[in-house]
This record gives C-alpha cells, structure tokens and sequence, in this order.
C-alpha cells in the first residue's frame, strides 16, 4: 500500500557523512519496513520513508539508536516524535477498520 508510507526527516547531532552514508543505506537494505533513505551532510538531517502501517516512529528511532546514529532530542523534536507516533498509530488502526456503513451517504434528491 502506497498510503501508508511516509517520510519524516531527524537532524543529527553530529556526524561524518561517508561513515553516516554506509550505516544509512545498510539499514535500508536490512530493514524491510524502509524503503528510501537520504542523507543530507550540509543540514545533518536523514530523509526517511518508511511504512507506518509495519513500524511506527519510536521503532525507527530505535533502529537509528542501535545503528550508532545520535540525533537531537530537545523539547521541539520530542513534541514531534510523539505526534508523529500518534499518527502512525491512528493509520495503522484506520487501516483495519470496517468500512463505512451505506447509510451514511446523503439522500439522492
């Protein structure tokens, strides 16, 4: 399904980008809920598409986490996390639910 995949960017606290780049694109290839990466030495920012309907936010920061990668962690990056946590989860409940009753078109005049 192509609705679910998304693409959220994390700005790193520091990084080299060749050493950055190889951890980067191996964890596209091992992880099968990514599917493109990018990463961008003048800002220090990783560009991730993943499908939230198979992992959701914390999942990936975790991921980054164990693959060496420090991003930043302050007040505005956390409000964001949890926001983009909350989404991932209402698409992955949203993607499971029944359809809409027929009742619910309006009246053909």
């Amino acid at each position: 399904m192509t609705h679910s995949m998304v693409t959220r960017n994390i700005y790193l606290r520091m990084s080299s980008s060749d050493a950055t780049m190889n951890r980067l694109m191996s964890l596209v290839e091992e992880t099968p809920s990514i599917k493109e990466a990018a990463y961008d030495s003048e800002d220090h920012k990783i560009s991730i598409e993943y499908d939230q309907l198979l992992i959701n936010f914390t999942g990936l920061l975790s991921i980054l986490s164990a693959q060496g990668m420090n991003y930043k962690k302050g007040f505005g990056f956390k409000t964001r996390a949890s926001w983009y946590d909350y989404l991932d989860t209402t698409a992955r409940e949203n993607s499971s639910a029944p359809p809409p009753a027929c009742c619910n078109k309006p009246p053909k005049r």
